[in-house]
């Protein structure tokens, strides 16, 4: 098994049931260190899978183990939209906070980066460690990202096919357009 903490801060957590009918967990750092979130064996900073009785599933994608992904800081919004794929939001540190597209058994780099690859020690970081970059960081201002959800319908058609992020430290809704395939942020406009 794995054990389950909290910490003071950065618990993060969502919790959704995917098309199998396993649950997905979002865990945050808990502020815990550089350590817990890389380490496979602790539930800091990691998206866990388990079955309705709180076993592994067997097609997880590290046999035996309920991490589904890690190197999270601290995942605030999870979705499933249906264009069938999977988004998270998570507060970064500073002008890091991030909209992720959630893929199984793949690292999302902290504490080693924070948000997109874009300082040279977090690119080297990044190529060795096949890091999974956000499809959008809120690079200008700290909007403290929440709950997420995916808007498919035509009643707003310029909101079709866009990921809607709400802020707290903002107060904002924000509308995050997304291109035909759902793996690139191609607008980003704040509302309310």
């Amino acid at each position: 098994g794995i054990n389950l903490t909290a910490g003071a801060s950065h618990n993060g957590s969502r919790m959704v049931v995917d098309d199998e009918g396993m649950f997905i967990l979002t865990m945050g750092d808990h502020m815990s260190g550089s350590g817990n979130v890389q380490n496979m064996a602790l539930a800091e900073g990691k998206f866990l899978r388990f079955d309705p009785e709180g076993g592994v599933p067997a097609d997880n994608p590290i046999p035996g183990s309920y991490v589904y992904n890690w190197g999270h800081r601290n995942p605030q919004g999870l979705t499933k939209a249906s264009n069938g794929r999977w988004y998270s939001s998570a507060h970064g540190e500073g002008l890091d906070d991030e909209v992720n597209l959630v893929m199984p058994n793949r690292n999302y780099g902290w504490p080693s980066v924070a948000g997109l690859c874009n300082t040279a020690s977090e690119q080297v970081y990044c190529e060795t460690n096949d890091v999974m970059e956000p499809i959008h960081e809120f690079s200008d201002v700290v909007v403290a990202p929440s709950g997420i959800d995916y808007y498919g319908h035509i009643a707003i058609p310029e909101w079709e096919n866009s990921i809607l992020v709400c802020a707290l430290r903002t107060r904002e809704l924000w509308q995050l357009g997304l291109n035909t395939g759902g793996d690139t942020v191609i607008s980003a406009t704040p509302f309310l």
